[in-house]
């Protein structure tokens, strides 16, 4: 029977595998910042990644200002920094920019990301668009207005994904602070329909660390 750790710290999993005493963890994303480049020079080979049919995502309430605006809604898709959200889930090796829901192993998936600076026949991310982002909050009149966005305490990358949020909301003229919730209160405030929604970094996202 494989052995892996459950209901424990990410930190106390890293070092229960590299001791041999538990076999594997899930998420790549699920790694400490501080512990990755440790584990992926020194135990290169018990990483194992596969491809998921998931994505990462921003969500938001669309039945509020500032984001009942469409202006509004496609000012923060240039100002996610997409890069920044795969780097959260240890690089190029857990994940993979995007600009919509649909994974690539989805039948009728097609590159496409209208959102990006610098836009490329390639149709791929390159890099936030800043100055659009303003240019639109400006022209929704929405500049200055407090947005708070919510997550769940756990897991951890959940902080990381917040502040990355934050940051953007802030660069781009918003009033915008973190509320962790824990995870019971959080499903239930995602769920309805007349507060601010969870917000999240696109990017999509797989892998698990295993002996």
């Amino acid at each position: 029977m494989r052995r892996g750790p459950v209901a424990v710290r990410p930190d106390t999993a890293v070092d229960a595998i590299e001791r041999g005493k538990a076999d594997w963890m899930v998420g790549l994303g699920e790694i400490p910042p501080a512990r990755r480049l440790e584990i992926m020079t020194r135990f290169a080979s018990q990483i194992h990644v596969h491809n998921s049919l998931g994505a990462d995502y921003l969500a938001l309430n669309v039945r509020a200002p500032p984001f009942d605006d469409v202006r509004a809604r496609r000012a923060i898709n240039y100002a996610i920094d997409r890069r920044a959200a795969v780097r959260l889930y240890g690089g190029r090796a857990g994940a993979a920019p995007t600009c919509q829901i649909l994974p690539p192993q989805i039948p009728g998936y097609r590159r496409y990301c209208p959102y990006t600076a610098r836009p490329s026949p390639t149709r791929a991310w390159r890099a936030p668009d800043l100055a659009k982002a303003r240019r639109l909050v400006a022209d929704s009149k929405t500049t200055g207005m407090k947005v708070v966005v919510l997550d769940s305490t756990t897991p951890r990358i959940a902080l990381e994904q917040g502040r990355l949020t934050v940051t953007a909301l802030r660069r781009i003229g918003y009033r915008a602070t973190l509320k962790l919730l824990p995870d019971d209160v959080y499903v239930r405030v995602a769920g309805r329909q007349d507060k601010a929604r969870p917000s999240r970094p696109t990017a999509r996202w797989s892998g698990r660390l295993g002996r």
